[in-house]
């Protein structure tokens, strides 16, 4: 009976230990839409913290892009999908980074082709990150400027 006991307890705090296994990168990728403010792509951390927006936004429309984990910093910050380079106009006064630009129409068709996304500022980065699934992406091309193709 102890010796059944003794393995039960070794059983269970083995059990207790294992860590579920983290979502994939493209899962942490979601869409938030508004009719009226538009639409963002935001991925989070394994805990469920935002770590990066994209969006479209309607009143300006432009792109808009923020990162809390980067603050400070010299140079033009830039959002890269994978070989795709998209120079951004940094906000002073936000938390982390903040940048806006125009619309610019290669980022819908730079997110469908998979490449790892990456906002930086001069030597700092934050990514590279998985891209989203093609469904994400796609409904993400078609909420900020119609259909994909």
């Amino acid at each position: 009976m102890r010796a059944a006991a003794s393995l039960l307890a070794l059983a269970l705090g083995a059990c207790a230990t294992v860590r579920p296994e983290p979502p994939d990168e493209a899962s942490r990728w979601a869409l938030q839409a508004s009719a009226t403010a538009g639409a963002a792509l935001v991925h989070t951390d394994a805990e469920g913290r935002e770590v990066l927006r994209i969006a479209c936004r309607r009143n300006p429309e432009d792109l808009l892009v923020a990162t809390p984990w980067l603050r400070g910093g010299a140079g033009v910050p830039q959002l890269s999908v994978g070989e795709a380079v998209f120079p951004l106009n940094r906000i002073d006064g936000g938390p982390g980074l903040t940048a806006t630009a125009p619309w610019p129409s290669a980022l819908p068709a730079a997110l469908m082709a998979g490449g790892a996304v990456t906002i930086r500022q001069g030597r700092r980065a934050d990514g590279p990150h998985g891209p989203p699934d093609e469904k994400t992406a796609a409904a993400f091309a078609i909420a900020c400027r119609g259909p994909v193709g």
